[in-house]
């Protein structure tokens, strides 16, 4: 079954960080880009903080998405608690949004994600599991963890991108334990020259992992996207070209990028394998 059946019941639900009008310039782009794509969704979430809770932003913001999806729905938070602990929050704004509004499935994206047309030859099995998602791994975790047993590594480990999965948030109680981001907050507050770098204080602070740890805590069974050559592939060029950073960066992978850099061009990779670097261009992909 292709991943169209999927796009078209899910909600489009989005998450970022606003912190000047030039921000909002620059997701518009991203909005332009992805329209085609996310107008297969039956509706957009979108979830933002920003630098200052500054109602100019937030009205701006509003208006910007609603350009391009006159219903979307705006979800505001009004405190911002840094880009590890508000990323959390975002999501659970998100989440609870679809919990408590009897929305069945939710695809968690992020404004930084960019989506092509190759999204559509991405298949997923005609029995519906919980979560469909793509995995968080870096050359370290291949060497370290798994001795380069690529194989062993795609049937133990297990760390989602959070950039782009779906969810069936009927089957979810809770997502990120408040209590735990609350004490841990608190925490960060404490250490003197902080760095920002949460996982370097407390391992486990990884958005990765903990977004695996929501999964196994409600008890979602799982697919994964990526698979057979196209995750061969992926693991060979994280390992040929030391990629440390275990959220795939500027990767546009089967039509799906996490385009966190938006001056840098991003390297392509599909099912019939091909890696290419992008012609110049922001989103030229």
């Amino acid at each position: 079954m292709g991943i169209k059946t999927l796009i078209n019941k899910s909600y489009y639900g989005t998450q970022g960080y606003i912190s000047s009008l030039e921000d909002l310039n620059i997701l518009e782009s991203y909005i332009d880009h992805n329209q085609p794509i996310i107008s297969e969704y039956k509706n957009v979430i979108v979830a933002t903080n920003f630098s200052n809770y500054d109602e100019g932003l937030q009205e701006n913001n509003a208006k910007l998405w609603h350009k391009y999806f006159p219903n979307a729905i705006i979800l505001d938070l009004p405190i911002n608690r840094g880009h590890n602990h508000g990323y959390c929050d975002l999501e659970n704004i998100l989440v609870e949004y679809c919990i408590d509004n009897n929305i069945e499935w939710l695809c968690k994206s992020a404004n930084d994600t960019l989506l092509t047309e190759d999204i559509w030859d991405l298949s997923i099995p005609d029995d519906e599991v919980d979560c469909y998602y793509t995995l968080g791994f870096n050359r370290e975790t291949i060497q370290r963890l798994y001795e380069f047993d690529t194989n062993k590594m795609e049937k133990d480990w297990f760390s989602i991108q959070g950039a782009f999965y779906f969810i069936n948030t009927s089957k979810i109680t809770s997502w990120h334990d408040k209590e735990y981001l609350d004490s841990t907050y608190q925490h960060i507050q404490t250490i003197e020259n902080y760095n920002g770098k949460i996982w370097e204080y407390i391992p486990e602070f990884e958005c990765e992992l903990m977004i695996a740890g929501c999964i196994n805590r409600n008890n979602l069974s799982k697919y994964y996207l990526f698979t057979g050559n196209l995750y061969n592939d992926l693991c060979d060029y994280i390992i040929n070209n030391k990629i440390d950073d275990p959220s795939h960066k500027n990767m546009l992978i089967q039509g799906i990028c996490h385009h966190h850099s938006p001056t840098k061009p991003s390297i392509k990779l599909q099912k019939n394998p091909n890696i290419s670097p992008i012609i110049k261009g922001t989103f030229d992909i």
